[in-house]
């Protein structure tokens, strides 16, 4: 059912399938100032990373996310899909820390 699926952000990621699935729209963020607004928008939305991006995640959260899943990616042997969670709707502002673009 269309709004009953939980909404879902791309960090530094994204998947067409992941509109199809979520049955919304999935914003595309890069860096922490992004993030922070698509937050502020969907307070009640989980993140979509890659595992190569999970560190920088946690840099522009300011703070560890729960990990709700981790997935193996289709046909891609090493790499893995994180669904995240941020542990509260406050994302550290960073919005002039270069390194996270």
């Amino acid at each position: 059912a269309t709004g009953s699926a939980p909404r879902l952000i791309g960090f530094r990621h994204f998947e067409p399938t992941l509109a199809f699935y979520a049955q919304s729209q999935v914003p595309l963020v890069f860096n922490a100032a992004e993030l922070k607004a698509a937050l502020a928008r969907h307070p009640d939305a989980c993140i979509v990373a890659l595992d190569d991006d999970l560190a920088d995640l946690r840099a522009a959260l300011g703070t560890d996310p729960k990990i709700a899943a981790t997935l193996p990616r289709l046909l891609r042997r090493n790499d893995q899909l994180i669904l995240a969670i941020p542990a509260s709707s406050q994302v550290a502002d960073r919005s002039s820390d270069k390194t996270l673009r």
